[in-house]
């Protein structure tokens, strides 16, 4: 049993991480604010030629995700395949959209969301899919989700908008990286994110 004193450390600890967390996700939101307001303008466009690692990406999110995802009584996972995770395109839009897409997982997953992040390279291509154990969404909705200005109409689906930005938002920014991004539902329960992106060519 623990001793009082240690009830008050771990949950002085466990405040301490919920407040880094909410610091972090506001600092996200208001670097999305910013970026949005230049980035998808006809003016003036950001650049994506940096070398992103998708993987160390992933990692620093679920690294910040983490202790939400434990508060709420549930798991995450990465799970990685192939041996090249290098990407080109904008590094903190990049984060941002995956972030966004980890958000919305996690907070339609219920009270123990089950999240699992697969990342596979094969060729010249890197897959990136997002899993979780939500509602999903209505098969006639899905080719929808990622249009400008849909919502899903009812329910408890996956038309939040995240750190600040909705799917269409994720969808310009996977398309300028010259990829692609899907959803399809999984058997049973659940929804899966797939976003295709081309790898940087081999130094």
């Amino acid at each position: 049993m623990l001793s009082k004193s240690e009830s008050v450390e771990g949950n002085e600890k466990l405040s301490f991480y919920t407040n880094v967390i909410k610091s972090e996700h506001n600092k996200l939101k208001e670097k999305v604010e910013k970026l949005l307001k230049t980035s998808f303008t006809d003016t003036e466009m950001p650049s994506f030629t940096e070398l992103i690692d998708a993987a160390a990406v992933i990692d620093n999110l679920i690294e910040t995700f983490e202790v939400q995802i434990s508060q709420k009584g549930g798991s995450v996972a990465v799970n990685r395949s192939g041996e090249r995770f290098e990407v080109h395109g904008n590094l903190d839009l990049f984060h941002i959209a995956m972030g966004n897409l980890i958000d919305n997982s996690v907070k339609y997953s219920g009270n123990s969301p089950e999240i699992n992040v697969g990342l596979r390279s094969a060729g010249n291509i890197l897959t990136i899919d997002i899993e979780d154990n939500g509602p999903g969404i209505p098969g006639n909705y899905l080719n929808m989700i990622f249009d400008k200005y849909f919502r899903v109409p009812a329910g408890n689906t996956h038309d939040i908008e995240g750190f600040g930005i909705g799917l269409y938002q994720v969808r310009n920014i996977v398309e300028k990286m010259g990829g692609k991004i899907r959803a399809s539902n999984l058997k049973g329960k659940g929804l899966r994110i797939s976003v295709e992106l081309p790898l940087a060519p081999v130094r």
